[in-house]
């Protein structure tokens, strides 16, 4: 069977997969009957049970996991994931600190995202950042005011100022200013006509990036509005951004306007590199390869949606990934701009190095934000120009020959 989630996989994992070491949880209802199956799993490395959550935690191989799902007492299986802090680890493995301290000290200022997703709230850490906003929210599908968090956390991981200290969050690049477009409704559906015309509307304020922060429509062959759109955005010199999709990890299942050619597809790994289970994979039809590129997006630490909030603020998915995407390229843009997109598309191919992966799950690779600065001259003083270095000679030689004559000339006077 095709797996659909991670329950469904371990219950009935591939055959190659049952030797693989992996950690999981399981949601059951009765924690002393899996515990006794547990202690009967030698090859387990270990289990611990988690009482108040009515979970048990189990490293070992597929095969062993595979016996605990099976029992009845468990109702849900997931794969257990380190969290990390957007601001530390993940940062530093695409080399966000080297960027920003570079000569430049680029944080995104003078760069415009259009962000198409569920509008951003007006939190203290995003309070300056948004420059204009717009609802695209048909009638029958909501008021238009309403809002979910996810455009707000997308937008913080971008652009977050950090301005409350201890409770603040500070994004990839701060000083970025966005383009609040709501086409997402609070509870996180959109028509595709409402989204043809959102962007068509986003475009117009002429943003220096487009970015989808959620999965808008199944990939498919078929062109339809969104793709026309898109297409003739990045042929007028627009740069669209996408997160691949939340449907892996089956092939084919990019989704759009991530599969559009030009569209630059973001896929989802872990803190380790390793490819995230629901990032959508690419198809092998043609020679439009995606997704193009992966960065970390599981366990990503997002911005609270109001000061002292204690709800979970802890994201995991492709728009996280894009984010983060979005956030490199609003630094690299600050630099550098403007960039045509088939080149910035060229650059970060360039740019991501190879994780090992099938090209229809990595893309090119992981995206490394320093190679991508250095391909575009950001993070040292460029050299002289060669006219400078000539004139600087010649006025160079001149002195000392004048002070040469001078010298001989008051010798010969006092001799």
């Amino acid at each position: 069977m095709n797996p659909t989630n991670f329950t469904e996989y371990l219950t009935n994992p591939p055959e190659a997969d049952l030797d693989l070491p992996k950690r999981v949880f399981f949601q059951v209802s009765s924690l002393q009957e899996l515990e006794s199956v547990a202690r009967k799993q030698s090859t387990l490395d270990f289990y611990n049970s988690l009482p108040l959550s009515k979970i048990l935690v189990a490293q070992g191989p597929v095969r062993a996991l595979q016996v605990l799902a099976l029992h009845p007492s468990v109702r849900k299986v997931f794969e257990d994931q380190k969290i990390f802090l957007c601001s530390q680890r993940v940062l530093d493995a695409i080399g966000i600190p080297v960027i920003t301290g570079s000569y430049l000290h680029l944080d995104g200022k003078g760069v415009k995202i259009a962000l198409l997703d569920s509008g951003i709230n007006p939190i203290p850490d995003l309070q300056d950042a948004v420059e204009t906003r717009k609802s695209f929210i048909s009638k029958k599908n909501g008021s238009g005011q309403e809002r979910n968090f996810h455009g707000t956390a997308i937008g913080g991981i971008i652009g977050g100022r950090g301005i409350l200290k201890e409770e603040g969050y500070r994004g990839i690049a701060p000083a970025v200013h966005f383009i609040d477009v709501q086409v997402f409704d609070s509870t996180g559906v959109a028509y595709l006509s409402d989204t043809i015309e959102a962007l068509t509307w986003a475009n117009l304020q002429t943003p220096d990036l487009i970015v989808f922060g959620g999965v808008m429509l199944p990939g498919s062959e078929d062109v339809n509005p969104l793709t026309d759109l898109c297409q003739e955005i990045i042929l007028a010199g627009g740069i669209i951004v996408a997160p691949a999709g939340n449907f892996g990890p089956e092939s084919g299942t990019v989704s759009c306007p991530a599969c559009i050619p030009g569209v630059i597809a973001v896929g989802a790994v872990t803190q380790e590199g390793e490819p995230a289970f629901f990032s959508s994979r690419g198809s092998s039809n043609g020679d439009n390869l995606k997704p193009d590129v992966v960065l970390p997006g599981v366990g990503i630490q997002a911005p609270k949606p109001t000061r002292g909030d204690t709800s979970s603020n802890i994201f995991s998915g492709t728009s996280t990934s894009t984010a983060i995407c979005a956030g490199l390229l609003a630094l690299i843009l600050s630099g550098r701009k403007p960039i045509p997109p088939h080149a910035l598309r060229y650059a970060i191919q360039q740019a991501a190095e190879n994780i090992s992966q099938d090209p229809l799950t990595q893309g090119r690779g992981l995206l490394n934000g320093i190679t991508l600065a250095r391909y575009f001259n950001l993070l040292h003083p460029p050299p002289a120009p060669f006219k400078q270095i000539i004139s600087s000679s010649i006025i160079l030689t001149v002195l000392l020959v004048t002070i040469i004559i001078v010298a001989f000339f008051t010798v010969s006077f006092l001799g």
